[in-house]
């Protein structure tokens, strides 16, 4: 048992406890039983400033291959000053008015040159701001204006190809007797560029830094192996069907060989347009792997819309063979 003694508790002056010393109390209390700050236990660690990316604008960046980034800024800022260059020259007329007259010409091989170099360089431009892990990736205006940059000056050669007198490589294909010829050679080109798209999303899936790399790790290997082997198998049926095509139309070829290439040449265009139905449905959708403003994106659409025209064209013409 516990006893209490009275003479152990502590003695209680009544004065004290009367109200007129009630503010004498208040100020000369002391929160001493309060521990301080700097007795607070030495053993809580401290949290480390986070690496991960704290808004949005940084993980979209740090999506970016560093020197992709770079090379986004100071190649097109090169390829902006060189055409800058060019144009400022056109209006000197004092100093070397004579040697550009000689360069930029109809027809010289100096500015034919010049456009190679730039065809090489914009080429260079598109695979550092349009592919896997590249800021146009991501941002559409970098992707957009890549393209139209590549573009204008394609657009430079046919001008100066016609300066030249000569016939642009468009034309001589449209004028070719086949018609459905120049929609095979537009779908090896648009197939072709898909076919190195596919590759290049293949080779950056195993980087941590896609942007799309979580869903294109769920794709099994057999799958992965599908979507390489079916824009390769549309390049080379590409390729064969325009040679196939002119040689169906040599002096003395049989109206049943024509006949049965025509038949075939519908059979394919139709396997065609059913494939990249599906590539479309599948991969271009909301839970799609290539699901926005991005090289395959628009690879497959381009694909898809060629096929099309294609079977167009080949509808259009198929009466004028069978005559």
């Amino acid at each position: 048992s516990v006893s209490f003694s009275p003479s152990a508790m502590p003695s209680i002056n009544n004065d004290s406890l009367a109200p007129s010393s009630w503010p004498s109390l208040l100020m000369s209390s002391e929160p001493s039983s309060l521990p301080s700050v700097s007795s607070m236990p030495s053993s809580v660690p401290s949290i480390p400033p986070s690496s991960r990316p704290s808004t949005e604008a940084e993980k979209i960046l740090s999506s970016v291959a560093q020197w992709k980034l770079l090379c986004a800024i100071i190649v097109p800022a090169v390829a902006s000053g060189i055409c800058l260059l060019v144009i400022a020259v056109h209006f000197d007329k004092s100093c070397f008015p004579k040697t550009w007259q000689s360069i930029f010409r109809d027809g010289s091989k100096g500015e034919r040159n010049l456009l190679v170099f730039l065809f090489l360089l914009w080429g260079g431009i598109l695979y550092i701001c349009t592919s896997a892990n590249s800021l146009g990736y991501i941002q559409a205006n970098v992707f957009f204006s890549s393209w139209i940059g590549f573009f204008s000056v394609l657009l430079t050669y046919g001008l100066w190809r016609s300066g030249a007198g000569q016939t642009s490589i468009i034309s001589r294909i449209r004028k070719h007797p086949r018609q459905t010829t120049y929609n095979w050679v537009c779908l090896l080109v648009i197939s072709f560029i898909l076919m190195i798209v596919v590759f290049d999303l293949r080779y950056a899936s195993n980087s941590s830094n896609t942007l799309i790399g979580i869903k294109q790790n769920e794709i099994p290997l057999w799958e992965w192996r599908a979507i390489m082997i079916t824009p390769a198998a549309t390049v080379v049926v590409s390729a064969l069907a325009p040679f196939l095509s002119h040689w169906t139309l040599r002096p003395g070829t049989r109206k049943w060989i024509k006949v049965t290439w025509n038949i075939v040449e519908g059979l394919l265009l139709l396997g065609i347009v059913g494939v990249w139905s599906y590539s479309l449905l599948n991969f271009t959708g909301v839970n799609g792997i290539v699901n926005g403003v991005n090289n395959a994106y628009v690879a497959v659409w381009g694909t898809f819309l060629c096929a099309v025209f294609a079977m167009g064209t080949w509808f259009r013409e198929g009466s004028g063979l069978l005559d």
